[in-house]
Protein backbone atom coordinates (compact mmCIF):
# COMPACT_ATOMS: atom_id res chain seq x y z
CA UNK A 1 0.00 0.00 0.00
CA UNK A 2 1.47 3.62 -0.71
CA UNK A 3 -0.02 5.32 2.09
CA UNK A 4 0.50 2.13 4.58
CA UNK A 5 4.37 1.35 3.42
CA UNK A 6 5.34 4.69 2.63
CA UNK A 7 4.11 6.64 6.03
CA UNK A 8 4.69 3.54 8.08
CA UNK A 9 7.22 1.15 6.62
CA UNK A 10 5.45 -2.12 5.99
CA UNK A 11 4.36 -3.15 9.51
CA UNK A 12 0.42 -2.43 8.37
CA UNK A 13 0.10 -4.73 5.62
CA UNK A 14 4.05 -6.96 6.24
CA UNK A 15 5.04 -9.65 8.43
CA UNK A 16 8.26 -10.26 9.28
CA UNK A 17 9.90 -12.77 11.53
CA UNK A 18 12.65 -10.65 12.47
CA UNK A 19 13.99 -7.04 12.62
CA UNK A 20 17.11 -8.42 10.69
CA UNK A 21 17.77 -10.52 7.53
CA UNK A 22 19.04 -14.00 7.14
CA UNK A 23 19.25 -16.52 4.91
CA UNK A 24 18.52 -19.99 6.42
CA UNK A 25 19.85 -23.55 5.10
CA UNK A 26 22.70 -21.50 3.53
CA UNK A 27 20.97 -19.91 1.03
CA UNK A 28 22.69 -16.20 0.44
CA UNK A 29 21.99 -15.13 -3.07
CA UNK A 30 23.15 -11.84 -3.95
CA UNK A 31 21.20 -9.30 -4.74
CA UNK A 32 21.60 -5.83 -6.15
CA UNK A 33 19.20 -2.40 -6.70
CA UNK A 34 17.94 -1.99 -10.38
CA UNK A 35 20.95 0.63 -10.86
CA UNK A 36 23.43 -2.60 -10.75
CA UNK A 37 21.70 -4.67 -13.07
CA UNK A 38 18.86 -6.97 -12.67
CA UNK A 39 19.72 -10.09 -14.81
CA UNK A 40 20.09 -13.16 -13.10
CA UNK A 41 22.95 -14.60 -14.68
CA UNK A 42 25.08 -11.52 -13.76
CA UNK A 43 24.77 -12.71 -10.57
CA UNK A 44 21.96 -9.91 -10.06
CA UNK A 45 20.57 -9.49 -7.76
CA UNK A 46 2.83 0.97 -2.76
CA UNK A 47 -1.84 0.94 -4.07
CA UNK A 48 -4.00 3.61 -1.66
CA UNK A 49 -6.19 1.95 0.95
CA UNK A 50 -9.25 3.68 0.03
CA UNK A 51 -12.95 2.73 1.11
CA UNK A 52 -11.86 -0.24 2.95
CA UNK A 53 -10.12 -1.90 -0.22
CA UNK A 54 -6.70 -2.91 -0.34
CA UNK A 55 -4.30 -2.65 -3.43
CA UNK A 56 -5.96 -5.11 -5.68
CA UNK A 57 -9.23 -3.63 -5.06
CA UNK A 58 -10.43 -6.32 -2.96
CA UNK A 59 -12.27 -5.72 -0.13
CA UNK A 60 -10.24 -5.51 3.49
CA UNK A 61 -11.11 -8.73 5.83
CA UNK A 62 -10.79 -8.63 9.45
CA UNK A 63 -8.19 -11.43 10.55
CA UNK A 64 -8.57 -11.41 14.52
CA UNK A 65 -7.85 -14.39 15.67
CA UNK A 66 -7.06 -17.30 12.84
CA UNK A 67 -5.76 -20.81 14.54
CA UNK A 68 -2.37 -21.42 13.28
CA UNK A 69 -2.15 -25.11 12.03
CA UNK A 70 0.71 -26.99 10.91
CA UNK A 71 1.55 -26.86 7.17
CA UNK A 72 -0.54 -30.07 5.21
CA UNK A 73 1.77 -30.64 2.57
CA UNK A 74 -0.12 -31.67 -0.31
CA UNK A 75 1.53 -34.60 -2.60
CA UNK A 76 3.64 -33.29 -5.30
CA UNK A 77 3.38 -34.00 -8.40
CA UNK A 78 6.59 -34.71 -10.34
CA UNK A 79 7.75 -31.98 -12.73
CA UNK A 80 6.88 -32.88 -16.35
CA UNK A 81 10.13 -34.57 -18.22
CA UNK A 82 10.45 -31.33 -20.53
CA UNK A 83 14.03 -31.09 -21.42
CA UNK A 84 15.81 -27.98 -20.51
CA UNK A 85 16.90 -25.91 -23.23
CA UNK A 86 19.70 -26.78 -25.09
CA UNK A 87 20.10 -29.53 -22.84
CA UNK A 88 18.12 -32.60 -23.87
CA UNK A 89 17.65 -34.92 -21.10
CA UNK A 90 18.11 -32.83 -18.26
CA UNK A 91 15.51 -32.29 -16.04
CA UNK A 92 14.44 -28.91 -14.16
CA UNK A 93 15.56 -29.99 -11.24
CA UNK A 94 19.07 -31.12 -12.35
CA UNK A 95 22.40 -29.76 -13.39
CA UNK A 96 21.69 -26.91 -15.67
CA UNK A 97 25.31 -26.14 -17.11
CA UNK A 98 23.03 -24.34 -20.44
CA UNK A 99 24.05 -20.79 -22.65
CA UNK A 100 22.28 -18.44 -21.20
CA UNK A 101 22.41 -16.33 -23.89
CA UNK A 102 20.52 -19.14 -26.10
CA UNK A 103 17.96 -19.24 -23.49
CA UNK A 104 17.45 -15.36 -23.81
CA UNK A 105 17.09 -15.36 -27.15
CA UNK A 106 14.27 -18.10 -27.53
CA UNK A 107 12.91 -15.98 -24.11
CA UNK A 108 12.14 -13.03 -25.70
CA UNK A 109 10.82 -14.88 -29.25
CA UNK A 110 8.73 -17.07 -26.76
CA UNK A 111 9.37 -20.05 -25.60
CA UNK A 112 6.08 -22.01 -25.93
CA UNK A 113 5.80 -25.35 -23.92
CA UNK A 114 9.78 -24.97 -23.08
CA UNK A 115 8.57 -22.16 -20.74
CA UNK A 116 9.26 -23.74 -17.43
CA UNK A 117 12.99 -25.30 -18.60
CA UNK A 118 13.78 -22.07 -20.04
CA UNK A 119 12.59 -20.18 -16.56
CA UNK A 120 14.49 -22.03 -14.67
CA UNK A 121 17.88 -22.29 -16.87
CA UNK A 122 17.80 -18.40 -16.02
CA UNK A 123 18.36 -19.04 -12.49
CA UNK A 124 20.94 -19.93 -10.20
CA UNK A 125 19.74 -20.54 -6.82
CA UNK A 126 16.61 -22.85 -8.13
CA UNK A 127 18.07 -26.46 -6.96
CA UNK A 128 19.00 -25.16 -3.65
CA UNK A 129 15.99 -23.43 -2.91
CA UNK A 130 14.24 -26.65 -4.22
CA UNK A 131 15.98 -28.86 -2.10
CA UNK A 132 15.50 -26.99 0.88
CA UNK A 133 11.25 -26.56 0.40
CA UNK A 134 10.45 -29.79 2.71
CA UNK A 135 13.09 -28.13 5.64
CA UNK A 136 10.89 -24.89 4.84
CA UNK A 137 7.94 -26.58 5.00
CA UNK A 138 7.84 -27.46 8.34
CA UNK A 139 8.65 -24.51 10.44
CA UNK A 140 6.13 -22.77 11.64
CA UNK A 141 5.68 -19.23 10.80
CA UNK A 142 4.92 -16.74 13.13
CA UNK A 143 1.08 -16.10 14.23
CA UNK A 144 1.72 -12.53 12.18
CA UNK A 145 3.10 -13.73 9.11
CA UNK A 146 0.04 -16.82 9.54
CA UNK A 147 -2.45 -14.53 9.79
CA UNK A 148 -1.60 -12.47 6.61
CA UNK A 149 -1.05 -15.37 4.75
CA UNK A 150 -4.99 -17.04 5.51
CA UNK A 151 -6.55 -13.71 5.15
CA UNK A 152 -5.06 -13.75 1.77
CA UNK A 153 -5.99 -17.09 0.24
CA UNK A 154 -9.60 -16.93 -0.25
CA UNK A 155 -9.11 -13.82 -1.99
CA UNK A 156 -6.06 -14.98 -4.37
CA UNK A 157 -8.12 -15.66 -7.71
CA UNK A 158 -7.27 -15.33 -11.47
CA UNK A 159 -9.21 -16.18 -14.43
CA UNK A 160 -10.84 -19.02 -13.29
CA UNK A 161 -12.12 -17.85 -10.22
CA UNK A 162 -10.98 -18.29 -6.29
CA UNK A 163 -8.74 -21.05 -5.52
CA UNK A 164 -10.01 -24.06 -4.45
CA UNK A 165 -9.82 -25.46 -0.85
CA UNK A 166 -6.56 -27.25 -2.53
CA UNK A 167 -4.99 -24.90 -4.36
CA UNK A 168 -5.84 -22.45 -1.21
CA UNK A 169 -3.11 -25.14 1.07
CA UNK A 170 -0.86 -25.66 -1.81
CA UNK A 171 -0.58 -22.04 -2.12
CA UNK A 172 -0.36 -21.60 1.58
CA UNK A 173 2.07 -24.20 2.09
CA UNK A 174 4.11 -21.87 -0.53
CA UNK A 175 3.95 -18.71 1.40
CA UNK A 176 4.37 -20.06 4.21
CA UNK A 177 7.85 -21.74 3.09
CA UNK A 178 8.57 -18.86 1.66
CA UNK A 179 8.22 -16.51 4.99
CA UNK A 180 10.42 -18.87 6.62
CA UNK A 181 13.38 -18.94 4.26
CA UNK A 182 13.54 -15.14 4.21
CA UNK A 183 12.74 -13.54 7.67
CA UNK A 184 13.55 -10.07 6.65
CA UNK A 185 10.60 -10.15 4.09
CA UNK A 186 8.46 -12.60 5.86
CA UNK A 187 4.79 -12.12 4.04
CA UNK A 188 3.86 -9.25 2.30
CA UNK A 189 0.26 -9.03 0.31
CA UNK A 190 0.68 -9.32 -3.17
CA UNK A 191 3.50 -11.99 -2.83
CA UNK A 192 0.19 -14.21 -3.03
CA UNK A 193 -0.22 -13.51 -6.21
CA UNK A 194 3.20 -14.33 -7.81
CA UNK A 195 3.25 -17.23 -5.93
CA UNK A 196 -0.31 -18.54 -7.55
CA UNK A 197 0.78 -17.77 -10.81
CA UNK A 198 3.92 -20.03 -10.68
CA UNK A 199 2.05 -22.70 -8.94
CA UNK A 200 -0.44 -22.54 -11.69
CA UNK A 201 2.36 -22.59 -14.75
CA UNK A 202 4.52 -25.02 -12.60
CA UNK A 203 1.60 -27.79 -11.54
CA UNK A 204 3.98 -28.40 -8.14
CA UNK A 205 4.82 -26.80 -5.06
CA UNK A 206 8.59 -27.56 -4.98
CA UNK A 207 9.37 -25.73 -8.23
CA UNK A 208 6.78 -22.91 -7.82
CA UNK A 209 8.49 -22.27 -4.70
CA UNK A 210 11.96 -22.32 -6.45
CA UNK A 211 11.15 -20.04 -9.33
CA UNK A 212 9.19 -17.70 -6.42
CA UNK A 213 12.20 -17.50 -4.51
CA UNK A 214 14.71 -17.09 -7.54
CA UNK A 215 12.36 -14.09 -8.43
CA UNK A 216 12.30 -12.72 -4.91
CA UNK A 217 16.85 -13.01 -5.07
CA UNK A 218 17.90 -13.06 -8.00
CA UNK A 219 15.46 -10.86 -10.13
CA UNK A 220 15.32 -8.20 -6.90
CA UNK A 221 11.66 -8.63 -6.46
CA UNK A 222 12.56 -8.14 -2.77
CA UNK A 223 12.63 -4.57 -2.77
CA UNK A 224 9.09 -3.83 -4.15
CA UNK A 225 7.55 -5.65 -0.72
CA UNK A 226 10.65 -5.03 2.09
CA UNK A 227 9.82 -2.28 4.56
CA UNK A 228 9.53 1.11 3.11
CA UNK A 229 8.70 -0.69 -0.69
CA UNK A 230 12.25 1.19 -2.08
CA UNK A 231 12.21 -0.47 -5.38
CA UNK A 232 8.37 0.08 -6.28
CA UNK A 233 8.70 3.73 -4.87
CA UNK A 234 11.46 3.63 -7.52
CA UNK A 235 9.69 2.11 -9.96
CA UNK A 236 6.67 5.12 -9.67
CA UNK A 237 9.36 7.83 -9.33
CA UNK A 238 11.21 6.68 -13.00
CA UNK A 239 7.60 5.51 -14.40
CA UNK A 240 5.99 8.59 -14.94
CA UNK A 241 9.22 10.25 -15.76
CA UNK A 242 10.06 7.37 -18.23
CA UNK A 243 6.71 7.95 -20.53
CA UNK A 244 7.51 11.97 -20.65
CA UNK A 245 10.78 10.70 -22.42
CA UNK A 246 10.03 7.85 -24.65
CA UNK A 247 6.58 8.95 -25.32
CA UNK A 248 5.87 12.46 -24.84
CA UNK A 249 2.58 12.48 -26.70
CA UNK A 250 1.18 9.99 -24.50
CA UNK A 251 2.17 11.38 -21.37
CA UNK A 252 1.18 14.77 -22.60
CA UNK A 253 -2.47 12.96 -23.41
CA UNK A 254 -1.58 11.57 -19.38
CA UNK A 255 -1.37 14.69 -17.89
CA UNK A 256 -4.38 16.52 -19.69
CA UNK A 257 -6.94 14.15 -18.15
CA UNK A 258 -4.96 13.76 -15.01
CA UNK A 259 -5.20 10.17 -15.51
CA UNK A 260 -3.81 8.99 -11.93
CA UNK A 261 -1.24 6.69 -14.14
CA UNK A 262 1.12 5.40 -11.04
CA UNK A 263 -1.96 4.12 -8.92
CA UNK A 264 -2.41 1.80 -11.94
CA UNK A 265 1.46 0.81 -12.56
CA UNK A 266 1.85 -0.09 -8.87
CA UNK A 267 -0.74 -2.97 -9.31
CA UNK A 268 1.19 -3.87 -12.41
CA UNK A 269 4.40 -3.78 -10.75
CA UNK A 270 3.90 -5.98 -7.49
CA UNK A 271 1.78 -8.71 -9.30
CA UNK A 272 4.16 -8.67 -12.30
CA UNK A 273 1.14 -7.68 -14.23
CA UNK A 274 -0.42 -11.18 -13.58
CA UNK A 275 -3.22 -9.38 -12.64
CA UNK A 276 -3.78 -6.81 -15.01
CA UNK A 277 -3.09 -8.47 -18.25
CA UNK A 278 -4.88 -11.68 -19.76
CA UNK A 279 -2.71 -15.02 -18.93
CA UNK A 280 -1.01 -15.42 -22.41
CA UNK A 281 0.09 -11.88 -22.34
CA UNK A 282 1.27 -12.21 -18.63
CA UNK A 283 3.35 -15.27 -19.36
CA UNK A 284 5.40 -12.91 -22.27
CA UNK A 285 6.19 -10.40 -19.62
CA UNK A 286 7.51 -12.64 -17.13
CA UNK A 287 9.49 -14.23 -20.55
CA UNK A 288 10.89 -10.53 -20.52
CA UNK A 289 11.37 -10.69 -16.67
CA UNK A 290 13.45 -13.66 -16.48
CA UNK A 291 15.39 -12.34 -20.19
CA UNK A 292 16.18 -9.06 -19.43
CA UNK A 293 15.86 -8.07 -15.68
CA UNK A 294 12.86 -6.61 -13.78
CA UNK A 295 13.16 -3.45 -15.23
CA UNK A 296 11.39 -4.43 -18.21
CA UNK A 297 7.89 -3.91 -16.27
CA UNK A 298 8.83 -0.33 -16.58
CA UNK A 299 8.76 -0.74 -20.04
CA UNK A 300 5.74 -3.11 -20.38
CA UNK A 301 3.85 -0.60 -18.54
CA UNK A 302 4.95 2.40 -21.24
CA UNK A 303 3.86 -0.53 -24.06
CA UNK A 304 0.37 -0.46 -22.69
CA UNK A 305 0.10 3.25 -22.62
CA UNK A 306 1.56 3.69 -25.43
CA UNK A 307 -1.51 1.30 -27.14
CA UNK A 308 -3.59 2.52 -25.62
CA UNK A 309 -2.91 6.05 -27.18
CA UNK A 310 -5.77 6.49 -29.33
CA UNK A 311 -8.29 5.71 -26.31
CA UNK A 312 -6.98 8.66 -24.45
CA UNK A 313 -6.67 10.90 -27.46
CA UNK A 314 -10.19 10.42 -28.15
CA UNK A 315 -10.93 10.65 -24.49
CA UNK A 316 -12.33 13.93 -23.37
CA UNK A 317 -11.98 13.12 -19.64
CA UNK A 318 -9.88 10.71 -17.30
CA UNK A 319 -13.44 8.71 -17.08
CA UNK A 320 -13.32 6.90 -20.37
CA UNK A 321 -9.52 5.58 -19.66
CA UNK A 322 -9.83 5.02 -16.13
CA UNK A 323 -12.59 2.83 -16.72
CA UNK A 324 -10.52 0.39 -19.60
CA UNK A 325 -7.52 0.93 -17.16
CA UNK A 326 -9.95 -0.50 -13.91
CA UNK A 327 -11.29 -3.08 -16.48
CA UNK A 328 -8.06 -5.07 -16.95
CA UNK A 329 -7.11 -7.32 -18.05
CA UNK A 330 -11.10 -7.91 -19.89
CA UNK A 331 -10.13 -4.10 -20.66
CA UNK A 332 -7.50 -5.42 -22.38
CA UNK A 333 -9.16 -5.89 -26.03
CA UNK A 334 -9.99 -3.01 -26.32
CA UNK A 335 -6.23 -2.43 -26.96
CA UNK A 336 -4.99 -5.30 -28.03
CA UNK A 337 -7.70 -6.73 -30.00
CA UNK A 338 -9.43 -9.92 -29.92
CA UNK A 339 -6.12 -12.07 -30.65
CA UNK A 340 -4.54 -11.94 -27.34
CA UNK A 341 -1.64 -14.49 -28.03
CA UNK A 342 -1.37 -11.59 -31.29
CA UNK A 343 -1.74 -9.14 -28.37
CA UNK A 344 0.99 -10.53 -26.47
CA UNK A 345 3.27 -10.54 -29.46
CA UNK A 346 2.27 -6.66 -29.77
CA UNK A 347 3.21 -5.69 -26.13
CA UNK A 348 6.45 -7.72 -26.13
CA UNK A 349 7.58 -6.06 -29.18
CA UNK A 350 6.51 -2.76 -28.15
CA UNK A 351 8.58 -3.15 -24.81
CA UNK A 352 11.72 -4.24 -26.27
CA UNK A 353 11.38 -0.97 -28.34
CA UNK A 354 11.18 1.39 -25.73
CA UNK A 355 14.08 -0.21 -23.83
CA UNK A 356 15.70 -0.10 -26.34
CA UNK A 357 15.27 3.81 -26.98
CA UNK A 358 15.79 4.40 -23.54
CA UNK A 359 19.06 2.20 -23.35
CA UNK A 360 20.29 4.55 -26.71
CA UNK A 361 20.14 7.60 -24.46
CA UNK A 362 20.80 6.22 -21.07
CA UNK A 363 17.58 7.32 -20.09
CA UNK A 364 16.60 4.89 -17.48
CA UNK A 365 20.57 5.24 -15.95
CA UNK A 366 19.82 8.83 -15.92
CA UNK A 367 16.15 8.41 -13.98
CA UNK A 368 17.94 6.10 -11.83
CA UNK A 369 20.25 8.83 -10.60
CA UNK A 370 18.09 11.19 -10.34
CA UNK A 371 15.64 9.00 -8.37
CA UNK A 372 18.92 8.19 -5.99
CA UNK A 373 19.47 12.24 -5.28
CA UNK A 374 16.09 13.25 -4.91
CA UNK A 375 14.68 10.54 -2.21
CA UNK A 376 17.67 9.77 -0.39
CA UNK A 377 15.43 7.75 2.44
CA UNK A 378 14.29 5.46 0.03
CA UNK A 379 17.98 5.03 -1.57
CA UNK A 380 19.21 4.21 1.66
CA UNK A 381 16.56 1.59 2.27
CA UNK A 382 17.16 -0.05 -1.10
CA UNK A 383 20.92 0.39 -0.15
CA UNK A 384 20.73 -1.49 2.88
CA UNK A 385 19.06 -4.41 1.57
CA UNK A 386 21.65 -4.92 -1.16
CA UNK A 387 24.05 -5.09 1.36
CA UNK A 388 22.61 -7.13 3.58
CA UNK A 389 21.90 -9.28 0.66
CA UNK A 390 25.45 -9.30 -0.85
CA UNK A 391 26.72 -10.22 3.28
Amino acid sequence: HLGRHSAMGCGACCASGAPQQRYKGNLRPNGKGLENGTVADDSGKAGVVKNGQDWDGTPTANCDSVPQEEAVPVPLQSPSPLPIVGEGDRRVSGPRPVDRAKVRAVLRQGPGSARIEAWSSMTQTLAAFQAGYPDFLRQRPSAEVHERIVRDLPRTYFAGGPLDAAGQQRLQNLLQAYAASDDAIGYCQGMNFLASFLLEECGNEELAFGLLAAVMHEYNARGLFAQGTPLSQQYLYVFRRLLQCVLPDTYGVLEELSVPCELFALKWFLSLFSLSLPRPVALRVWDLVFSDGLQMLLFVGAAVFKLMHPILAAAEDAETPVAVLNSLPVGCEKFLGPDVYAGAETVVAEARALADQAAAGHVLDDLIQDWRNNCPRDRKLLDDLDTAAAA
